[in-house]
This record gives C-alpha cells, sequence and structure tokens, in this order.
C-alpha cells in the first residue's frame, strides 16, 4: 500500500503486526491528521493527563453506547448495550467526587487489600445500577492506581465483559483477563451449567457472560464477579484500556505493534499526539460496526 487516505477502508488486521506498524511509520502525519478530524472524533472524557489520553467513536453504530472516565490516578472504558443508561450512570460515579476522595484515602498495604478494595468498587457500582432500575447493561474495565507504603506504584484492574485491558512492555504484550462472553469456553462452561445456550447466547440475545446490568440474564448464568489482577509495570509500559470494537478490527498484537511505533516517533518529533485516538481511527477504517472507545496510559 501506497497511500493511507480518510476514505479508504483497509483490512489492516490481514497484515502483520510488523508491517501495520512500518505502514504507520511511514504514513505518521497523514494518520495523524485523519485521527484528529471534528468529525470523527465522538468526544472523550474531562481534559486528560499528561500521561494519558483517550478517545470515543461511533465507528459503525449510528448511536453512542461507549464511555470512558480518565483521571490521574484512574481509567475506566464501559461499553453499553441495549442502551446507554447504564452506561452513563456509571460513568458519572467514577466521574464523581466521592469516586476520586475514595482513591485518595489511606493506601493499601498488600495484594489482597487492593483486591478487595476493587471488588468493593465493582460491588458499589452494582448496587447504584441496580437502584436506578435501568433496563439495560454495560461492559467495565477498570484500573486504578495506588502508590504502596514502599512508594511503589502498582495498579489494580478489574474487569467485567469483553472490554479488554492490555499491559504492554517493549517486547511483549499481556492481556490481562479473558473476555467474558459466550467465545470463551471457560465461561461457556461456567454459564452452561444454569441452562443451555441458545444460538451461542444467554437466552438466545446476550453474548456476554459478565456485566453490570442485565438483570434479566441473572437466572441464565449472567455474573457481576469481576476478574481482578494487580499489576507491576516497569517504566516504559503502557497500559491500554479499549472497548471490544477495536479488537473486532485489530488482535492485540496489532495494537501493541501500531501503538509501540507511535510513541517511538512521537517521542523522536516531540510531539503531543492522541495514540487512542489514531487506534479508533484504525478500528474504522477497518470496518468495525461498534463503537470503539480506546484509554492509553503511559506509565
Amino acid at each position: 500500500m501506497s497511500d493511507i487516505s480518510w476514505d479508504a477502508r483497509s483490512n489492516w488486521g490481514a497484515i502483520s503486526p510488523a508491517q501495520l506498524s512500518s505502514r504507520i511509520a511511514r504514513h505518521f502525519d497523514r494518520v495523524h491528521a485523519a485521527s484528529m478530524r471534528e468529525d470523527f472524533m465522538e468526544g472523550a472524557a474531562q481534559p486528560a493527563p499528561e500521561n494519558a489520553c483517550a478517545a470515543c467513536v461511533r465507528g459503525g453504530r449510528e448511536y453512542m453506547e461507549d464511555g470512558v472516565a480518565l483521571a490521574r490516578d484512574f481509567a475506566a472504558v464501559v461499553d453499553g448495550h441495549g442502551g446507554s443508561e447504564t452506561m452513563q450512570l456509571v460513568t458519572q460515579l467514577l466521574d464523581s467526587s466521592e469516586f476520586r476522595n475514595y482513591l485518595a484515602a489511606e493506601q493499601p498495604t498488600t495484594e489482597l487489600e487492593l483486591q478487595q478494595r476493587a471488588r468493593h468498587t465493582i460491588a458499589q457500582l452494582e448496587r447504584a445500577v441496580d437502584a436506578a432500575q435501568t433496563g439495560d447493561g454495560a461492559t467495565i474495565a477498570l484500573a486504578t492506581r495506588h502508590r504502596m507504603r514502599n512508594g511503589r506504584d502498582v495498579w489494580t484492574v478489574a474487569s467485567l465483559g469483553d472490554s479488554r485491558v492490555l499491559l504492554i512492555s517493549p517486547r511483549a504484550v499481556q492481556q490481562v483477563h479473558i473476555d467474558h462472553n459466550t467465545n470463551t469456553r471457560s465461561e461457556v462452561r461456567r454459564v452452561e451449567s444454569f441452562r443451555p445456550l441458545f444460538l451461542n447466547r444467554l437466552k438466545g440475545r446476550l453474548m456476554l457472560t459478565r456485566s453490570l446490568g442485565d438483570g434479566n440474564y441473572k437466572d441464565a448464568g449472567l455474573s457481576r464477579i469481576p476478574d481482578i489482577s494487580v499489576l507491576q509495570p516497569q517504566r516504559g509500559d503502557l497500559l491500554l484500556l479499549a472497548s471490544d470494537g477495536l479488537f473486532d478490527a485489530l488482535s492485540n498484537e496489532h495494537v501493541a505493534a501500531t501503538l509501540r511505533t507511535l510513541v517511538a516517533v512521537a517521542d523522536a518529533r516531540r510531539m503531543s499526539v492522541n495514540f487512542a485516538a489514531i487506534l479508533a481511527w484504525l478500528a474504522v477504517t477497518c470496518r468495525s460496526l461498534d463503537n470503539v472507545s480506546v484509554i492509553v496510559v503511559r506509565l
């Protein structure tokens, strides 16, 4: 491919991660400009901290059900389905001063305490959603930064659904948790202990196996129990949170290779770049039919 244009629809996932990153490096200026068009960007959270960026785009949908929340000590991608009510409620709660004060409270000293905090946060969100009697549901990928008493920074990741969190180092990429949907065998075994799937979906309709809201699917095995991990990243690593719309178009390896290249080019040029917007643009040009939300945090 000798050119990259806004109107071209390219199957980026069909080429290798190395080829994609090489093409992005060669056409960096055009890709960067395309990703920042006002008619492309749906918006993002409040102004991002210096070490992070976010993007939300409608992609192939006529409506927006994704949301993000981003601050210095936390990042969250919330992907609604069947409506946007649950997504809007959850993002508002995460953006609240109460949640920020909770994060700023006395810091945990052990991984167990960090995990308990994350479970408590998800449980609080669950109670708020149930109290509001929302008629839809949402996935959530939430990462919070904690400074331990020994001065070390760690990140706690809690996930419900198929939004992903990737920890990207110079030579590796780690998907922190499995996708909670009916394409994951362990999740299928769990939900089928309640009732058989129909058309590979809960009650023939929902592919997700864990989420907030979706009260009508509890008796079909839907869970609100999050996967939780405590990460100890190295300086220079990247933390990426994204809704499944990104991964409908690009593999974890494509995302990681592209992001490393974008960071290297931007740093060499001393440019301020919204890496999240470029990744979202790539997904849309690859015909992702879903909303696409992305957060990138430089650690």
